[in-house]
């Protein structure tokens, strides 16, 4: 959870209940994974850098 989740998501995992938090954090580590791999490839090869999961921020609209 650490490597994948800020402060303010952390606290949003801890709200929820045991069996959705697993689904929650698939779901974040798909999308930060996605994100990283966007960054990576649209870098030119001799300027890309690591991307810790930690500094992707994904955020969802009240309607899902």
């Amino acid at each position: 959870v650490r490597r994948y989740t800020d402060t303010r998501e952390r606290a949003d995992y801890d709200q929820r209940n045991p069996r959705d938090q697993r689904q929650w954090l698939l779901g974040r580590i798909a999308a930060k994974d996605a994100v990283r791999r966007f960054v990576w490839d649209g870098a030119s090869p001799g300027h890309r850098s690591a991307m810790w999961p930690i500094e992707a921020s994904v955020d969802h609209l009240p309607s899902g």
